[in-house]
């Protein structure tokens, strides 16, 4: 739920032959749809889905999607066949059988490291936590101070620490990324924590408590709860928490009243009633564009979208192909350079990524 944007320059040589390119960024955002086992494709500039939903080696019941920093790969949490699927955001397809192999039980959050290298799974059934190697795909498995059913992933924007709610023991564990050795906070975390936001300087974690309906903020330099949760036109059953990219404002998706609320980062209240207006049925998700201009909001209940304005914290509700209920959100932007040689050579296409993360 938060995303910090980089850019990779793809120099291309090609003999000593002049060269054209010629280049096309495409913003998209992939969301799963749980009985349907597929994951869908839309595209932001027209804010529709133009292609059926992908579900060739899409394991059942996807439910967490986590985007590389590069954009190149899509990772999805299936947590009805204890796997993580993976995506080619170049060709949307996932070529290859889901990752099973130590992938614990019921894998339900992702969340990929800033430099790319790692992937964390929440596995709530086993009470673990997986560590998928990018470059190889494989992973492994951590138990100790891994709360009960580890629910939802944050990482911080340095890739130092990997936070983790805890669904069935009102805690938060914090995950050392260099040793992959974890510790546990309790004090301040509501009941059943099942959404974690950090902001772009890293210095918060916002926790979504469903059952408390309140939302929790960790101070990172002592990974401390200070404060009583936020709860103050917090609505019912928050469910999802994402940050804009200046850091200012935390949204909250409220499931049980059909809201999203809008916390205020500077005093760490919501200071007015939560959006309702073109809000769908129980929404579950949420995912801020990189340049903050809009957050999509994933409506289980309705099987829509809705797509608000941070400008002016209204919102639209679109409908689009999403071939079943949504339940998570992915952004990824790809850009697709073509490149021809002016003197012999036919075009071809290469593959370059306007670099972010999110949750």
């Amino acid at each position: 739920m938060r995303f910090s944007i980089f850019l990779r320059v793809l120099t291309a040589i090609l003999c000593s032959f002049t060269l054209l390119t010629e280049a096309t960024i495409i913003q998209k955002v992939y969301v799963s749809s749980q009985n349907f086992a597929s994951v869908s494709v839309i595209n932001t500039a027209t804010d529709t889905a133009p292609s059926v939903p992908i579900s060739a080696n899409i394991g059942t019941r996807p439910n967490a999607l986590a985007v590389t920093p590069d954009g190149t790969k899509v990772y999805v949490a299936n947590r009805g066949s204890n796997t993580v699927s993976v995506i080619n955001t170049a060709t949307d397809t996932a070529p290859s059988v889901p990752i099973s192999v130590n992938i614990g039980t019921n894998p339900v959050a992702l969340v990929v490291t800033p430099d790319g290298t790692k992937v964390y799974v929440a596995n709530f059934g086993s009470n673990t936590v997986s560590v998928i190697n990018a470059a190889t795909d494989t992973a492994t498995e951590i138990s100790v101070n891994i709360g009960t059913n580890p629910f939802a992933l944050a990482v911080t924007p340095d890739g130092t620490k990997v936070y983790v709610a805890n669904f069935g023991s009102a805690s938060v564990s914090v995950i050392n990324t260099a040793t992959d050795i974890a510790a546990e906070i309790s004090v301040n975390i509501g009941d059943t924590p099942v959404a974690l936001a950090v902001t772009p300087d890293g210095t918060k974690v916002y926790v979504a408590n469903e059952s408390s309906n309140s939302v929790s903020v960790i101070d990172t330099a002592t990974d401390t709860a200070p404060n009583v949760p936020i709860s103050v036109n917090i609505g019912d059953r928050p469910r999802a928490l994402a940050v804009t990219p200046d850091g200012t404002k935390v949204y909250v998706a409220n499931r049980g009243s059909n809201t999203v609320s809008v916390i205020n980062t500077a005093t760490d209240t919501a200071p007015s009633v939560p959006i309702s207006v073109n809000i769908g049925n129980t929404p579950v998700a949420l995912a801020v564009t990189p340049d903050g201009t809009r957050v999509y909001v994933a409506n289980f209940g309705s099987a829509s979208v809705s797509v608000i304005n941070t400008a002016t914290d209204t919102a639209a509700e679109i409908s689009v192909n999403i071939g079943g209920t949504p339940v998570t959100f992915a952004i990824a932007t790809v850009t697709s350079v073509t490149i021809t040689d002016l003197i012999r050579y036919s075009p071809i296409k290469v593959q370059k990524g306007i670099l972010f993360k999110s949750n």
